[in-house]
C-alpha cells in the first residue's frame, strides 16, 4: 500500500488539531437570552431565531420558539383582560397578571434549564413546533 491510497489531512489543518464543533454547553449569554426571549415577548425571539450564531443552538431554538408561543398566548390574554378590565375597570390589576407570568417565566430561562409551559408546550410538541430537548 502506497501513502497515496489514504485520505490526507487539509494542508492548513495541523495533524491531531481538534476538530471544531459547536458546543452543547449552556453559558451565561444563552441564559441571558433565554430570558430576554420571554421578557421581549416577540422580539427577544426574532432576534435569536433570525440570528445565525444563535439559532443553532439547541437551548436557545428551544426557549425562542417556547416563549414565542408564550408571547401569542399573553397576547390574547392581554386583549381579553383589556376588555374585561375596561367593563369592571380594573385594568391596571388586571395588567399585572401577563407582566408577572412573563418575568417568572424569564427568570426559569436564566437558570440554564428546560422546562414547560403547562399547556403551551405540550401543544406546541404536538403540532412539531417544538422538539423535546
Amino acid at each position: 500500500m502506497d501513502q497515496s491510497d489514504f485520505p490526507q489531512p487539509p494542508a492548513n489543518v495541523p495533524p491531531n488539531s481538534p476538530v471544531p464543533t459547536q458546543s452543547t454547553e449552556i453559558t451565561d449569554n444563552d441564559r441571558l437570552m433565554a430570558a430576554l426571549a420571554y421578557l421581549l415577548w416577540f422580539l427577544g425571539s426574532a432576534i435569536i431565531l433570525l440570528s445565525a450564531s444563535m439559532k443553532d443552538r439547541p437551548y436557545l431554538r428551544y426557549h425562542a420558539i417556547q416563549a414565542l408561543g408564550l408571547s401569542v398566548a399573553l397576547t390574547l390574554a392581554t386583549f381579553i383582560l383589556f376588555v374585561s378590565g375596561v367593563v369592571l375597570c380594573l385594568c391596571w390589576v388586571l395588567m399585572l397578571l401577563p407582566l408577572g407570568v412573563t418575568v417568572y417565566y424569564a427568570y426559569m430561562g436564566y437558570q440554564g434549564a428546560y422546562f414547560k409551559i403547562p399547556i403551551i408546550t405540550n401543544l406546541m410538541m404536538s403540532e412539531g413546533w417544538l422538539k423535546q430537548p
